[in-house]
């Protein structure tokens, strides 16, 4: 019997059945290192929030102010969440604890809703941008991002 040969999106190449398991799985570690978040320790969301106040000389933030720390939140621990990716378990539930939130319903709907504002509107993306210069600014000179130097720092900041 003749094997059949079956055409997959990568990158132009014949692919036969057997190999495309291979080739997915391949492709899966790959996308696995990508999502390698800039910080992983949760307890530090509560200091970036403290940070954040100050930044913006508040004690309460209000409800843009919250949205574009949740903005933050998932750039720094999921960067993948603002193209459609899901963010780690737990995250959305520390955010709202944070903010002392009720429901983490404030987070999924702002998170949903943060990449299109990004895009959209320049006043966000203007807010985002120099509060995420803000921040990370903050996290070298505290040593809790690990970025070889300032060029990597704004490489980060740009590719978002």
């Amino acid at each position: 019997m003749e094997e059949m040969e079956y055409k997959f999106n990568t990158g132009g190449y014949l692919l036969h059945k057997g190999d495309f398991y291979e080739t997915s799985r391949r492709v899966d570690r790959e996308k696995e290192k990508e999502n390698v978040p800039l910080l992983s320790d949760r307890t530090l969301i509560e200091s970036i929030l403290n940070e954040f106040k100050n930044y913006l000389g508040r004690t309460k933030l209000t409800i843009n102010q919250r949205q574009v720390f949740v903005f933050l939140i998932q750039t720094l621990y999921a960067h993948w969440s603002l193209s459609g990716g899901k963010m780690p378990s737990g995250l959305r539930k520390h955010i709202a604890r944070v903010l002392h939130l009720h429901s983490q319903n404030v987070v999924s709907r702002a998170s949903r809703l943060n990449s299109f504002h990004y895009k959209a509107y320049s006043q966000f993306r203007n807010d985002c941008d120099n509060a995420m210069n803000h921040i990370v600014t903050w996290l070298m000179r505290d040593g809790h991002a690990e970025f070889k130097n300032k060029q990597d720092a704004e490489n980060f900041i740009l590719c978002r």
